[in-house]
């Protein structure tokens, strides 16, 4: 073969390489949920072979808490890492669906995150969900109030557009799930949608459970720590990123507590490991661990599953490898 077509041949893997392999970027916030008195930062940080990607910022969804930024919202540009400052002045306009957009040559990631109010009045049980087509997906509430309403990527679920008419449900559940389901959702009391009523978002892998590749046709390695078609494992309290190679902190091992971290397709949102709930500041349930604390442990008797690394303690304190 001659070096005219070898360069060829290695410009078009450069190519597709640059197009089809996932940014390393992750996108967080530095709360779940905002309080009235205190700046919002959400980020972008870089990693890997990426620290040189481009990242903006924007609102993805209109949730009627504002459109684009907030008035006064800043970059600030570190070595690997952009945070954007939304100011507390703008109140419940810092409240909805974001983005963190990052692009490098021909590949570009948009990644939501969602930030809602500390004193919502209707809270979501998830702020991010994750899961197959023709799987099934139920949404569930929490509020006092009865007189509900819903959207879907801002559309009122009617019965006659998006979604069906769900008035009054406090949960409802997609019994098998298209990719038109995707997007971002709310629950409000009757229509107030006023920064304080749920946001979220539903993320849809394009294959069936198990399954990847542009036709499907591949099976999935098994997956880990709350990863999605993912064949690596739980890393540990403290990390994060897509290779759970960053820290939170060089000396708070707590330090990940309450940060919600979202990277590209179709992962979506979840907090560190060993850490569940909307806020991201409950320990993991015995017998749960990794992301979110939505891998399950497989213990045997008398063994108990360490939330963070997913190894196996037993009754005298002796630890054990396991596959979770």
């Amino acid at each position: 073969m001659s070096l005219d077509v070898f360069l060829k041949l290695g410009i078009l893997f450069q190519i597709v390489s640059e197009t089809y392999c996932i940014l390393d970027v992750t996108c967080f916030g530095n709360d779940t949920r905002v309080n009235d008195d205190d700046d919002m930062f959400i980020g972008g940080y870089r990693s890997g072979d990426d620290t040189d990607a481009t990242i903006s910022f924007g609102r993805t969804s209109y949730t009627k808490t504002g459109n684009g930024l907030p008035f006064g919202s800043e970059d600030r540009i570190g070595n690997t890492a952009v945070l954007h400052r939304m100011p507390a002045s703008e109140g419940l306009n810092r409240i909805g669906a974001f983005y963190c957009e990052a692009r490098k040559n021909l590949k570009t990631e948009l990644i939501t995150i969602i930030i809602m109010s500390q004193n919502s009045r209707v809270t979501p049980h998830d702020i991010s969900q994750t899961v197959s087509i023709s799987e099934s997906v139920t949404f569930t509430m929490t509020t006092p109030w009865t007189q509900l309403r819903w959207w879907h990527n801002s559309v009122k679920c009617n019965g006659e557009r998006t979604c069906p008419d769900w008035s009054n449900k406090k949960s409802v559940t997609i019994p098998s799930v298209t990719v038109d389901d995707a997007g971002v959702y709310e629950c409000a009391e009757l229509n107030n949608r006023n920064g304080k009523h749920a946001i979220f978002q539903l993320v849809v892998r394009a294959c069936t459970a198990g399954r990847w590749g542009n036709s499907c046709e591949f099976d999935c390695p098994r997956c880990y720590n709350g990863g999605v078609c993912d064949e690596r494992s739980a890393h540990g309290r403290n990390h994060w990123g897509q290779d759970w190679q960053l820290i939170c902190s060089s000396v708070n091992q707590d330090a990940c507590r309450g940060r919600m971290f979202c990277l590209p397709h179709p992962y979506g949102c979840s907090c560190g490991s060993g850490y569940r709930g909307i806020d991201c500041n409950l320990n993991c349930q015995e017998g749960f661990y990794g992301a979110s604390c939505r891998s399950v442990c497989h213990c045997a008797d008398d063994v108990t599953c360490d939330p963070y690394t997913r190894e196996y303690v037993d009754g005298i304190g002796v630890i054990q490898t396991g596959m979770g």
